[in-house]
């Protein structure tokens, strides 16, 4: 695994896998006729809101881009578990526009409850995006926060 992956080692593994499986979905999407913009990210962290994800300068900028001008109505969350992390593919989509957005993320397992009292009593998560130094966010918001939590 690269020195870069933001994974403990222990895990990192199946993070090789969630990445090859982002990468598969991003590819089934486009076969279907859509655009998908797939992030990586370098880092995410549990926050009040939801989840807080760090992507490339790069990348960001092309999301914010993407974000102004898009309604992304609907979002669709794959996750499992490993070694005390919880992976997640998080899609959220612009059914009219046929654009998508891939995020790979995950957080520790011992989070997951403190995620899921947030969501239930919010009834709702976010995936906040930005890019290190921005003071500016790109933010998704799930209305069913249950798909952060089903395998």
């Amino acid at each position: 695994m690269p020195q870069d992956s933001p994974v403990p080692d222990a895990v990192a593994d199946h993070w090789t896998e969630l990445l090859d499986d982002a990468r598969a979905t991003a590819a089934e999407y486009r076969d279907r006729g859509w655009d998908v913009l797939l992030v990586h990210t370098a880092d995410a962290t549990v926050v009040e809101e939801g989840l807080d994800v760090l992507v490339p300068d790069n990348e960001y900028d092309e999301l914010m881009a993407l974000a102004a001008q898009t309604d992304f109505d609907n979002s669709r969350v794959f996750a499992t578990a490993a070694g005390g992390v919880r992976f997640l593919l998080i899609v959220v989509e612009a059914t009219e526009a046929k654009q998508a957005v891939a995020v790979p993320a995950y957080f520790a397992v011992a989070e997951e409850p403190t995620l899921r009292e947030q969501g239930t009593t919010a009834g709702l998560l976010t995936t906040q995006l930005r890019a290190l130094g921005s003071e500016s966010q790109v933010t998704f918001t799930h209305d069913d926060p249950s798909i952060f939590f089903s395998e």
